[in-house]
């Protein structure tokens, strides 16, 4: 391989160097780990802002905060998420760019779909 960081090979074959493509490789690898375990540290952040939110007076914040559970997928409130099953209120749910009639039993059950 020519010392020029293998341009010269390129040239000739067409092909980056196997030493180049292996340090791209590792190095997305290594980026796309640090990636996920950022992710998943945000999601642990969330986790405990939202569990809180289960013991609201407000019904909605617990329908809301137990179905965000469930799209984050934190198995550990499943007991508080299932007494939501109990209540069928109604309300209005702006997602996905519709407007929803949804209750908050429906919403626990969606979460506890998820969640199991």
């Amino acid at each position: 391989i020519p010392s020029n960081n293998g341009r010269e090979y390129q040239e000739k074959t067409g092909e980056q160097p196997l030493r180049l493509r292996v340090q791209e490789e590792l190095k997305h690898q290594s980026s796309s780990r640090c990636h996920k375990r950022k992710n998943q540290m945000k999601i642990g952040h969330i986790y405990l802002d939202l569990q809180k939110y289960l013991d609201s007076p407000d019904r909605i914040v617990r329908a809301l905060a137990g179905w965000s559970l469930g799209i984050c997928g934190h198995a550990s409130a499943i007991d508080k998420i299932e007494q939501l099953t109990n209540d069928h209120h109604e309300f209005n749910l702006y997602w996905d760019y519709h407007i929803h009639k949804v209750s908050v039993a429906s919403l626990a059950k969606q979460a506890l779909q998820k969640l199991k």
